[in-house]
């Protein structure tokens, strides 16, 4: 995938608390409430198959997104969020997970080089 690749290689990835992948959701079908795990990660849904405008949608906190073909927006992962397809076709999204900004590179740093830092501070 040569056009993934070359979008991916603009992002700081956090592939230690984060994932890339395709994500789809078929036509009427919805996704409900939930938060992230860790404020840590940043995520990016990046529009790769998006039908019926307003119909595929995105609740983040109080606000509403709609995605667009060809077009991303990032939010934090950790705030409650909601998905909705309304529309009679599958929503194919790119999501790629990043790293918070402003955290240093110090902390990226230690949590790369120490996954198992990551198990204290959990719950379940």
């Amino acid at each position: 995938c040569p056009t993934i690749s070359n979008v991916l290689s603009g992002f700081d990835l956090n592939t230690i608390m984060g994932f890339t992948f395709i994500s789809d959701l078929s036509k009427k079908s919805r996704i409900f409430p939930h938060c992230g795990s860790t404020s840590l990660r940043k995520r990016y849904h990046l529009g790769v198959k998006i039908s019926d405008g307003e119909k595929c949608r995105i609740r983040v906190g109080k606000d509403w997104v709609f995605w667009k073909k060809g077009k991303a927006f990032s939010f934090f992962d950790s705030m409650e969020h909601e998905v909705v397809n309304d529309s009679d076709n599958l929503r194919i999204l790119l999501i790629i997970d990043v790293w918070s900004d402003g955290l240093p590179n110090s902390i990226k740093r230690c949590l790369i080089e120490n996954p198992s830092i990551l198990k204290f501070g959990t719950v379940g």
